[in-house]
């Protein structure tokens, strides 16, 4: 495979399958570069009342996965979680997103690469399926935490004329870091995180954020704290029934399938792990 016919796999999925804008980073002449605000308030949903906007972002799920001795289930995985999966809908009105999502990331554009979560209407794309995000590091101290992990959107299918799914096995690669005050109090720190099979919420009724500050940045797929993603993407390919017929071998480092516009290829999983009641 040639390094053009590869970077044109990865591309793949987010030309089809997602739209964000990259916030602006930050002036290299030495001053803080301006940036504007929205015009407006910004209002949030009140937590409780949080729906997961499927009528913009579409009918999907985000199934996680993550390295021996990474718990999902702690504080600081909460956090990624929540910043990762406010990633995958951060083209939807800032509003919109998880409840906190934009307060928490309104500085990351000062971090190259940085994302926030403000939204990009131009570039909204449904998707239908499920999206799964492998964590492949994840180190935290009390003010400060950072993850690395892979977003594998094959798993889920766009409404287009001619619907298509494919792309890198290795997923897109992201990181995540958040940091706090060391004098502010974390309201969720010490709560229990676990839902029984079966329970718990798509989207987070609560502001899984505060009071952290989190950025989100893809980082290049060639990193090497991601030698894991591609078994791991081989494996959740191979079990998905959009692939069935796909020839996989050991040096298989791409998928690419066009079928006709059949969800029942592109099953929504359940939520995993399912967010807790509030």
């Amino acid at each position: 495979m040639t390094g053009r016919d590869r970077a044109l796999l990865w591309a793949l999925p987010l030309l089809l399958l997602t739209g964000c804008t990259q916030s602006p980073e930050p002036s290299t002449s030495g001053g803080t570069q301006a940036i504007s605000s929205p015009q407006g308030s910004y209002t949030p949903a009140e937590p409780l009342a949080y729906q997961f906007p499927t009528d913009l972002a579409g009918d999907f799920n985000v199934v996680w996965s993550a390295q021996p001795g990474i718990d999902l289930d702690t504080r600081p995985g909460e956090v990624v979680r929540a910043t990762a999966e406010a990633g995958t809908i951060m083209s939807v009105p800032g509003e919109r997103n998880y409840p906190g999502a934009q307060a928490a990331s309104k500085d990351a554009w000062t971090f190259p690469g940085g994302y926030t979560f403000e939204s990009d209407p131009a570039n909204l794309t449904e998707k239908n399926g499920t999206i799964f995000i492998h964590l492949t590091d994840l180190t935290s101290t009390a003010t400060a935490i950072h993850a690395v992990g892979c977003k594998f959107e094959f798993g889920v299918i766009a409404e287009l004329e001619q619907p298509s799914a494919g792309g890198y096995l290795g997923g897109s690669a992201f990181a995540v870091d958040a940091t706090r005050p060391a004098d502010a109090v974390d309201p969720r720190e010490n709560l229990s995180r676990n839902e029984p099979t079966g329970t718990g919420d798509r989207a987070p009724r609560f502001d899984a954020f505060a009071p952290w500050s989190v950025t989100y940045r893809t980082i290049p797929h060639d990193d090497p704290r991601l030698d894991s993603c591609l078994p791991t993407g081989t494996e959740i390919a191979k079990d998905h029934p959009a692939y069935a017929d796909y020839p996989f071998t050991d040096d298989t480092t791409s998928v690419s399938v066009i079928k006709p516009p059949n969800r029942a290829l592109f099953p929504v999983l359940p939520q995993s792990p399912a967010w807790p009641a509030p």
